[in-house]
């Protein structure tokens, strides 16, 4: 569950292709061919990061829990 929240949160980070080539487009009138490839390519990065960070990132079963802990 952990892996896929990882993986969530950097996919989650892909609103900063919105916030950069929204404005981009809209402002100073990229093509919207570019801008959307431009945020795809972003999103596509930031899930693979997401996924290969969460394949690395694996939970120590031996290791005690932070509840444990407590």
């Amino acid at each position: 569950m952990r892996r896929v929240w990882l993986a969530g949160v950097l996919g989650g980070l892909a609103v900063a292709a919105i916030a950069t080539n929204v404005p981009y487009w809209n402002w100073y009138g990229f093509p919207g061919n570019y801008t959307a490839a431009s945020m795809l390519v972003q999103v596509v990065g930031f899930i693979a990061v997401g996924l290969f960070a969460a394949r690395i990132v694996r939970a120590d079963e031996s290791a005690p829990r932070i509840a444990e802990r407590v």
